[in-house]
């Protein structure tokens, strides 16, 4: 695996389905240098941390975690740095912290429905030895809102943002370059039942994000992203969300209406429909159990 610089000053390393190691983030200035997101475990953390030696300009001084799920944080205690996290994940990152990590005890907060099997699979591809030790680090530095960190000759904007994957994340834009890191904000929702978008989340999320100037976006488990691509996504994740409101999730109904709007139906499409789908059926859900207090 290999530091590929994206602009002056900004690099990444690529992410890895095998074990779902994150992208990571690296930007560098004459002041210091900040990392984006701690990797799912040291290995990955030290991968980072020996291909930036040749790099950066002045030591790795900030480490901000986009949100609390495991692959982006279980890396944490391999930088000597600031760790940086809004209020609500550094409390969730807390609550892991009295957590066993054996294969037992994935597997009964699998049965419970305190985990999903996607990520304990990856644990245990990350970590093999059941006895694994997992140092969980709590972040020593809070930032909620909007701030910015000016590392010399380049800045980081931290920004919170809410999204149908965690109700509080962190993105992290450079002005200087138009990078933006989104963490895993444009994700679907993987931890409460089926896999699922709500326009409700999913269209302020958009409209925040386009008030920004973005040559390239940084999703954790893809590819860089460029403007012209990003919007085309955006387009469609608004197309078919308008469509699951139209006909409040009816899969049938939405698939035949968006053959008259777009050319392309491809595997994407039908995983956003059906994770519109999902999210009309646990609104309605919600809504009866509601009524029925």
């Amino acid at each position: 695996m290999q530091l590929h610089k994206l602009k002056n000053s900004v690099y990444f390393l690529p992410h890895s389905e095998d074990t779902d190691r994150p992208i990571l983030g690296l930007v560098t200035g004459f002041k210091s240098s900040l990392v984006i997101d701690a990797g799912n475990s040291v290995n990955h953390a030290q991968q980072l941390l020996n291909l930036s030696a040749n790099v950066i300009q002045k030591p790795i001084k900030h480490v901000v975690l986009t949100h609390w799920h495991w692959d982006h944080i279980f890396g944490a205690e391999a930088f000597n740095a600031k760790i940086i996290a809004n209020s609500y994940n550094t409390n969730k990152i807390k609550e892991l912290c009295n957590l066993e990590w054996t294969n037992q005890a994935l597997d009964k907060r699998v049965a419970s429905g305190e985990e999903i099997p996607f990520c304990s699979e990856h644990i245990k591809k990350e970590f093999p030895d059941n006895n694994r030790q997992i140092s969980i680090i709590t972040p020593n530095t809070t930032i909620d809102g909007t701030s910015e960190i000016d590392l010399g000759g380049v800045t980081c904007q931290l920004i919170n943002v809410s999204s149908d994957h965690n109700p509080e994340s962190t993105i992290i834009y450079i002005p200087e370059q138009k990078i933006m890191f989104l963490g895993d904000i444009l994700y679907m929702d993987m931890h409460n039942g089926d896999w699922s978008y709500t326009t409700e989340k999913i269209y302020p999320l958009i409209d925040k994000i386009e008030e920004f100037d973005v040559d390239y976006y940084l999703s954790s488990h893809q590819d860089p992203i460029d403007n012209l691509s990003m919007r085309s996504h955006f387009l469609k994740l608004r197309r078919i969300g308008r469509l699951a409101d139209t006909y409040k999730g009816d899969k049938a109904m939405m698939e035949s209406n968006y053959h008259k709007i777009a050319d392309i139906f491809d595997q994407e499409t039908e995983e956003i429909i059906d994770a519109f789908v999902a999210g009309w059926k646990k609104k309605q859900f919600d809504s009866h159990k509601k009524h029925r207090i």
